[in-house]
């Protein structure tokens, strides 16, 4: 019989009861080995329909603000816009936002991936610039900037301060430009088949989507979504609703959403999408329509933070939750 680890590449991890990560929403369809009583082979599995809900209101609100953190309960909120161009840092605890160590470089347009505790975050403006930063729980440091220097880009959210892709953007107009960071410095790697700003983006260093976003001058807003597989990117199903400067959030390129956004004088979008790997289903709509939204999390919790309703950036943060439990794989 051929070993998990052989298929997989990683073991079986052995848990005493409970789920096998200490945050509340384990990734759904980890299996795992319950060792607790006669054992058992489990796995986490959705048990109801997703939805949002409101969440606690940011201390500053704003819009076109850069997020990481891979669940609702453990999140950051980066930069932005209010009346001005702030570097304001918040981090959320799944109830209350508390203000923390401000970027070095104030700028919106910006994009994020990693943790709570362990973040980076990429481009941005005024003015286009590609400044890098890391935070390590307590402080941001600047390392190496983007290449080309851009605002309003995707990146693989569920990426890491190693690992992680920022791609498209623009500068004068959409790029199609992917980047890819190992850690100390910028490479540039397999163009997007259609150049995008104000796109969706989730997923790993290896395995992403970039989603919808304005793809052309004047505003032409598209539908088309694509997947990275490490190396190249392949057109996949498009999304079902056209938007731009929308959220995201993911687990790898076969599992996210996208939400909030819109078209040219209906900036007010509340639709939401699942990504299963081969399709986009609608599920549940936010309970405030909004565009230029922070956002970060995964497919099953993530979360929306600030945006614009016409005006200045807002501070209304929703939560969105796919319902888990724990099931037993029946060996008879």
């Amino acid at each position: 019989m051929t070993a998990f680890k052989t298929i997989k590449g990683v073991p079986v991890k052995t848990v005493a009861g409970g789920q096998p990560n200490a945050y509340p929403s384990s990734f759904e369809g980890e299996l795992f080995y319950d060792s607790d009583g006669a054992g058992a082979f489990k796995f986490v599995g959705a048990a109801g329909a997703g939805a949002w809900s409101s969440g606690g209101n940011l201390n500053t609100g704003r819009d076109n603000a850069g997020g990481a953190g891979r669940t609702n309960t453990a999140a950051l909120a980066i930069g932005g816009l209010t009346t001005a161009v702030v570097g304001v840092v918040e981090s959320y605890d799944g109830s209350s936002w508390t203000e923390i160590a401000d970027l070095n470089t104030a700028r919106y347009g910006l994009i994020g991936a990693g943790t709570q505790t362990s973040a980076i975050v990429q481009g941005g403006s005024p003015p286009i610039t590609g400044a890098t930063e890391i935070w390590n729980g307590s402080g941001w440091t600047e390392v190496s900037d983007l290449n080309t220097a851009r605002l309003r880009l995707g990146s693989s959210n569920a990426g890491t301060t190693t690992a992680t892709i920022a791609f498209g953007g623009i500068a004068t107009v959409p790029l199609a430009i992917t980047e890819s960071w190992d850690g100390s410095s910028w490479t540039e790697v397999g163009d997007l088949n259609t150049p995008r700003s104000q796109l969706g983006g989730f997923g790993i260093s290896t395995s992403a989507i970039a989603a919808a976003g304005e793809n052309a001058l004047p505003t032409t807003v598209t539908v088309n979504a694509e997947l990275w597989n490490g190396s190249s990117w392949t057109e996949v199903g498009n999304v079902n609703t056209a938007r731009r400067l929308l959220g995201s959030s993911g687990d790898t390129g076969t599992s996210g959403l996208i939400f909030a956004g819109g078209v040219p004088g209906s900036f007010n979008g509340a639709v939401t999408e699942s990504w299963n790997g081969s399709s986009w289903t609608e599920v549940n709509d936010m309970a405030t329509g909004r565009y230029a939204v922070g956002s970060n999390g995964s497919s099953a919790s993530a979360l929306v933070t600030g945006g614009s309703v016409g005006d200045y950036g807002i501070a209304t943060v929703e939560e969105w939750q796919i319902p888990q439990a724990i099931k037993t794989i029946d060996l008879s």
